[in-house]
């Protein structure tokens, strides 16, 4: 007896979706600055507006206008199916430009409109007064939960009160996000997509660009029209955050610690010659009868030691080595790696692969025959232990290593080549009337860094005000990067 047939599973339409993703994402609530507002005429009027939709659209156009709003996105990134339709349903209604040139929300006044309450006829005429998506740098934080936005093309600023914007906002963050005139106060609408403030100047130039491209349309119609390129621009800046920062040596090798060991042959030779190595300085010097000794390998002085190539973009890992009173220490020459002898074993632990090899090629030839190199890289060895407990370094011994390092990497970088400043040194971006728009964002996302290390209570690695002074930068220095004509 054959098998009955499965009932074909139903594809959702559209419409269903979006209907999905209104009850995953309602309309953002919003509470003006001293009493509560029922947001009802909001609600009803997000439903008569998709009724509306559905009406002067086939099945078939509101597809294809799905595709070219999702198509380009999807192609970015992975998406929540609920998300990206809440989000193409928040373009459509508002952004979307139909054939006679008007979006839903002007045709539905002009067919709709008579007939609404006065309370929706009142605020659908704020929504197309203005509803747009802008790019909004965070100026300041201000009581009664509200947070100064300044639009970063047109330097146009509102005051904005939306609860979990003031609680997660930190100064200079950029934010895309959509405007939304309220009673009494102005709001945030839908979903925020954050950059870091390095994004700034490239993000101004890229919207410069656009309008231009654009012309004679005012700001509000350049960002209700270019709404997808924006966005998609906004997310590709998202991605390249996500991915974790390159880790890498102050050579610009990358970041892979590792372990090489060296079998002693004769280990008072090989001592001997350790010892006379200039590399090589004996790291716990009241080691007499100890099993265990310790040694540090570190850079030779300038002139003979090789060049150091300009660090790439990322993050840059340090050594450093505890003094024998358990103090940090901060050595004027750049250390290579650590050394171990016990129990007739040499141990080299370096940061790269590269420092490991040439650490083989130098001890290989100093040793001269008294240890010989094993093959191979080991991982390297875990924590030292004492007493089957680990040692614990004491919380005011890291916050003098803190401090140090913190001072230290302060004061170098003003005179370090940044690649993020196309080679330039802080110091002479600061003097450089282009450079500086650069400069301006590097310090305001270090500032921003630090807000929320200090939020999380750690300790900011840079002294950004520090190196504001050093360079002559005053606390949002701004460029004069503003197209204010056409607002």
């Amino acid at each position: 007896m054959a098998k009955p047939d499965k009932p074909a599973r139903r594809k959702l339409r559209l419409s269903e979706k979006i209907k999905r993703a209104q009850k995953r994402h309602p309309p953002a609530e919003h509470l003006p600055y001293s009493e509560p507002w029922e947001p009802a005429p909001a609600r009803s009027l997000e439903a008569k507006l998709f009724e509306f939709s559905r009406e002067i659209l086939s099945y078939e156009e509101f597809k294809r206008e799905q595709k070219n709003f999702c198509g380009p996105l999807e192609a970015i990134r992975d998406w929540d199916e609920g998300e990206i339709a809440g989000l193409f349903l928040e373009w459509f209604l508002r952004d979307c430009r139909l054939e006679g040139g008007g979006n839903v929300l002007e045709e539905f006044e002009g067919v709709k409109g008579p007939g609404l309450p006065a309370p929706e006829r009142s605020l659908l005429g704020q929504w197309i007064d203005f509803s747009q998506r802008r790019v909004l740098e965070v100026r300041d934080k201000l009581p009664g939960d509200r947070t100064r936005l300044r639009d970063i093309l047109t330097g146009e600023e509102w005051d904005v009160y939306d609860r979990s914007l003031a609680a997660q906002a930190v100064r200079w963050d950029i934010h895309y996000a959509r405007l939304y005139p309220m009673p009494q106060a102005m709001g945030l609408f839908g979903t925020s997509f954050l950059l870091d403030p390095t994004d700034a100047p490239g993000m101004r130039a890229f919207l410069a660009a656009l309008r231009a491209a654009g012309q004679g349309r005012t700001a509000a119609e350049f960002y209700r029209d270019f709404y997808p390129v924006i966005l998609k621009e906004i997310l590709r800046l998202q991605n390249e955050r996500l991915h974790p920062p390159v880790i890498h040596t102050p050579e610009g090798d990358p970041f892979e610690p590792g372990m090489i060991r060296f079998r002693m042959i004769d280990r008072k030779a090989a001592l001997a010659r350790l010892n006379s190595m200039p590399e090589i300085t004996p790291d716990n010097p009241d080691a007499d009868g100890r099993s265990v000794l310790r040694y540090v390998w570190l850079e030779p002085e300038e002139g003979s030691k090789p060049a150091t190539p300009s660090e790439p973009e990322g993050m840059t890992r340090h050594s450093f080595r505890m003094t024998p009173d358990g103090r940090g220490a901060m050595d004027s020459q750049r250390i290579l790696g650590f050394l171990r002898v016990s129990r007739g074993v040499l141990e080299l632990e370096c940061l790269s692969r590269a420092r490991l090899e040439r650490g083989r090629a130098l001890l290989s030839k100093g040793l001269r025959g008294a240890a010989e190199a094993e093959p191979g890289i080991r991982e390297p060895r875990p924590a030292e232990r004492s007493g089957g407990e680990e040692k614990e370094i004491p919380p005011e011994v890291i916050r003098e290593i803190e401090d140090k390092m913190r001072r230290k990497f302060s004061a170098e970088w003003p005179d370090q080549s940044i690649p993020a400043l196309n080679g330039l040194t802080p110091r002479q971006a600061a003097a450089d009337p282009v450079a500086r728009i650069q400069l301006e964002a590097l310090l305001k996302g270090m500032e921003t860094r630090n807000a929320r290390m200090e939020a999380a209570g750690k300790r900011p690695v840079m002294d950004a005000a520090g190196i504001r002074r050093e360079l002559g930068m005053d606390a949002g220095d701004d460029p004069d990067g503003f197209s204010p004509e056409g607002r």
